[in-house]
């Protein structure tokens, strides 16, 4: 479905003067920013790799929903019994810069923000971050990609971390946003608001922790800072796990770019080589860093 056959067949456009302009920052669908006369709206057009994450659309919506109730989303205006696209509120703001990601006080709201989201109840949708590695696994293989060395055991350090993790029964299995990183979180100056929830679903909260952490080169005191201001305290053990959880976000961004590469997806919002993506990522791991920059 395009842009213009949305804005022709959706009601709410319906007796409006309507223009659209693409919105850079997301990588996997293709999302507007639609001016109408009434209203500002974002257009999201959903491609088809949900089919190989197996992750229900309607429940995307839901997810997103419940969290627009928290004060912590776009609200959601409304969708089709498809869920092929979602037209959310326009929220004014800019994606999150490094400095301000980690502003003591920004990072405290941050904080806030995902402890609310991992309250969130009521959405059957199960996506652990070892899952989004197995399913993109499968595509990779599917699309019979060509592997890179390294890339073989980088996984099975997965599965030992995994392994690691059923073990936590009390910070584990609650409904997580699995892409906190800095073009999600919209700023304006005073609200903070997450987007693009297509990867959310039940699993492990460490790993909305982990991906400000590794996403933004943090110090080790600003990461016992989060993890203080999240668990209310910060010992070995809770130390230790983020970093686990911090290795498995690395591996996520290689999987993550070499399906991309098979599934060839040709987008209006961006332009990235996905191999070079995955190659930079999985040759930071295999140098030792379970961070995306920064030494």
């Amino acid at each position: 479905m395009t842009i213009e056959q949305i804005i022709k067949q959706d009601k709410i456009f319906e007796n409006q003067t309507v223009t659209y302009l693409p919105l850079n920052g997301g990588f996997s669908n293709e999302t507007y920013l639609v001016q109408a006369t009434q209203d500002k709206y974002v257009v999201k057009i959903n491609f088809n790799q949900n089919t190989y994450l197996k992750l229900d659309r309607i429940q995307e919506c839901l997810a997103q929903q419940k969290a627009a109730a928290l004060g912590v989303a776009p609200k959601v205006i409304c969708y089709p019994k498809n869920a092929e696209y979602m037209i959310s509120q326009y929220f004014e703001g800019h994606n999150m810069t490094y400095e301000e990601i980690i502003d003591a006080n920004n990072m405290l709201k941050i904080i806030e923000i995902l402890k609310g989201i991992h309250s969130i109840k009521g959405v059957n949708r199960e996506c652990s971050c070892f899952d989004l590695i197995d399913r993109y696994a499968e595509g990779i293989k599917e699309f019979k990609i060509s592997i890179p060395n390294g890339y073989y055991d980088v996984l099975k350090m997965a599965d030992i971390i995994k392994n690691r993790r059923v073990k936590d029964r009390l910070n584990n299995n609650r409904y997580v946003h699995n892409d906190i990183l800095s073009n999600n979180i919209l700023f304006d100056g005073q609200k903070i608001i997450i987007i693009d929830w297509e990867l959310s679903g039940m699993g492990d909260p460490f790993m909305d922790l982990a991906s400000l952490a590794y996403s933004n080169k943090m110090s080790k005191a600003q990461e016992e800072l989060m993890l203080t201001a999240y668990f209310g305290y910060c010992d070995k053990e809770i130390f230790n796990t983020l970093q686990d959880i911090k290795y498995i976000g690395m591996i996520r961004e290689v999987v993550w770019a070499l399906f991309y590469e098979g599934l060839n997806k040709k987008s209006v919002n961006h332009n990235i080589n996905y191999r070079e993506a995955g190659l930079y990522a999985l040759n930071r791991i295999k140098n030792g860093y379970n961070t995306l920059w920064g030494d």
